[in-house]
């Protein structure tokens, strides 16, 4: 039993010195999860805002694109417009020839 003892002080002594230093670990552990928790969390906020910016150049451009495409619309019936008119212009000098060479 006296050697069961003893091996139970060695035991007990080797747990009183490693305790302490396990304690460390997990207080250490703790902060560092601390630590992650909240670079993941600003990480996070900032995935966030530049999702936001990139909503906002999006909504921007299609926008953009939207107002373009109008007047794309636009020009190419005014352009029409003029086409015609040309036309119209053509055909009333050919009759102003056309009269001048009667006279």
């Amino acid at each position: 039993t006296e050697r069961k003892t003893g091996k139970m002080a060695m035991e007990t002594k080797h747990v009183a010195e490693v305790v302490p230093q396990l304690e460390t670990e997990v207080s250490q552990l703790r902060l560092d999860v601390k630590t992650t928790t909240r670079v993941a969390a600003e990480r996070s906020a900032a995935i966030e805002g530049v999702r936001a910016d990139i909503d906002a150049e999006m909504k921007a451009y299609i926008t953009e694109e939207s107002a373009g495409k109008t007047k794309g619309t636009a020009f190419e019936t005014v352009y029409a417009e003029v086409a015609a008119l040309e036309d119209i212009i053509k055909h009333l000098k050919k009759e102003e020839a056309d009269r001048n060479k009667v006279e």
